[in-house]
């Protein structure tokens, strides 16, 4: 009974020791400030497969003028009903569906519930952002008014955007829209993997699936040659790595999202804040199609380990391409036939 009661009087003194051990471990690791991984080119390490996927839109509303972020509870019901929407294109297809209409629409249904979405805002230093665009305030492209970018110029010559696959836009072939895909926001097929090497940099995308090689304390090639996706280099900024690209071909414009011209300079900037996280900022530089640059900025998270990057087939074949030149060959014939003089 003695050496029972002489343990437990050990305990009761050890017990108070091993709490205190604990509370000075935590707080020792709480206090650590985090140390940005260095290569074994002594270069921060951005490496690795990446999540750029948030429902933040490029622009903001305009029925939020320059409120740059949500409230807590804003930003729960933006993300609530963006969940919901997701579980609806999520449902199984109804297979009581009739037929489309002739020459009607026809949804991608089918495909919708094999697709990842995300429902989350982007939080970048604590705020629930609005738009990705931060500057103008008003979270809005500068667009110019009266630009016409290279499809618009070959329309005014008489070119139509159908009249052969070679007048057709990159989109149509489900090639690059935009300057480069890394700077607008996708709710699916949002995967970045950066690869690193002593004098190069890769940045390739899931979607669509484009390979950036950024070369490393480098120049521009002359401005005479064009990329698609343009002439990317690089260099680091402390532990920020700061990619300007420049030298896009002019097809690369895309009205839809963001018309462009060829001499469109964008510079990207890559800091790793977290072992899980990479805050991205960019500004583009036209004063051709925008009446001052503008700045855009959201968080990258590090993509979950069960996540790869799969083939971006798009629309498997190219069909979509031989359906609308004959369509739009069937209508050149319709309307010849309609201008036909009657027969008397």
């Amino acid at each position: 009974m003695n050496h029972v009661t002489g343990y437990a009087r050990r305990i009761v003194h050890i017990y108070p020791l091993l709490l205190l051990l604990l509370c000075i471990n935590s707080t020792h690791a709480a206090g650590a400030k985090w140390k940005i991984p260095k290569t074994e080119h002594a270069q921060p390490d951005l490496q690795g497969l990446w999540d750029t996927g948030t429902q933040t839109p490029f622009q903001r509303p305009a029925s939020l003028g320059e409120q740059r972020a949500y409230s807590e509870q804003e930003a729960a019901e933006f993300e609530n009903k963006a969940r919901e929407a997701n579980k609806k294109m999520d449902a199984p297809v109804d297979l009581s569906k009739g037929a489309p209409t002739v020459g009607g629409y026809v949804g991608q249904e089918a495909d919708q519930g094999s697709i990842v979405r995300r429902h989350d805002l982007t939080r970048v230093n604590g705020e629930y952002r609005t738009s990705v665009i931060i500057d103008p305030p008003n979270g809005q492209m500068p667009t110019r008014k009266g630009f016409v970018d290279f499809f618009g110029q070959r329309t005014a010559r008489g070119i139509g955007a159908h009249d052969g696959p070679d007048t057709m836009d990159a989109s149509a072939r489900c090639l690059t829209p935009l300057p480069v895909p890394t700077i607008y926001p996708m709710p699916w097929n949002a995967f970045l993997q950066i690869v690193q090497a002593k004098d190069h940099i890769v940045l390739f995308t899931e979607a669509p699936q484009e390979a950036r090689i950024v070369r490393l304390n480098s120049v521009h090639r002359d401005r005479s040659m064009r990329f698609w996706m343009g002439d990317s280099i690089g260099y680091w900024e402390g532990n920020t790595l700061v990619v300007h690209t420049a030298n896009f071909r002019p097809e690369q414009s895309f009205s839809f999202m963001m018309a462009m011209p060829e001499d469109l300079e964008l510079t990207e900037r890559f800091t790793r804040t977290s072992k899980d996280e990479i805050v991205y900022s960019f500004t583009i530089v036209d004063l051709k199609a925008f009446t001052s640059p503008f700045t855009g900025e959201r968080t990258i998270k590090r993509a979950d380990p069960r996540d790869r990057i799969l083939e971006y087939a798009c629309h498997e074949g190219n069909y979509s391409m031989q359906g609308i030149l004959a369509g739009t060959r069937k209508h050149e014939r319709d309307a010849a036939q309609k201008s036909k003089p009657e027969s008397p």
